[in-house]
């Protein structure tokens, strides 16, 4: 891999052979996961997979020196005048550097393996406790449910 085309550190800014382990982990399982976007910040690295799907149907991949997170898409419900606001929700947490190119394709495959179609609107999505067989939007819509 060039340095110019670094994912983890597209401006340059450290060479790497200053690069920290888990930044080293994470690069080795991006080829497992084809399109994804990536978002680098000081301390973690957020990786939404797959790349142009809609945000309530990506798997969000946390790495921290820690741990690498899988979170799933959620809705947090803000009590107030706002509505809605984009989430995720904690689904699995791995230390590293236990996580292969293998546990997450298996993973990323079990969050797929989960979607039901909505009753309404046909579209796939995870199950949730308040909704039921309705994805959020159709549940709020058509089934009365007021988070």
């Amino acid at each position: 891999m060039s340095h110019e085309r670094d994912p983890i550190d597209p401006d340059r800014r450290f060479p790497s052979e200053y690069r920290r382990a888990f930044e080293e982990h994470t690069l080795a399982l991006l080829p497992a996961l084809g399109s994804h976007a990536l978002t680098r910040t000081r301390d973690a690295i957020e990786i939404r997979y797959p790349e142009g799907a809609e945000a309530d149907d990506q798997l969000v991949l946390l790495a921290t020196p820690e741990a690498l997170e899988l979170r799933l898409p959620d809705i947090e419900w803000t009590r107030g005048s706002h509505g809605p606001a984009a989430s995720s929700t904690l689904w699995r947490r791995i230390p590293w550097p236990e996580p292969t190119a293998r546990d997450l394709t298996a993973l990323a495959e079990a969050h797929q393996a989960r979607k039901r179609p909505c009753r309404h609107c046909h579209r796939r999505f995870v199950p949730a406790r308040m909704t039921g067989s309705a994805c959020h939007a159709c549940a709020s819509r058509f089934d009365g449910v007021v988070y």
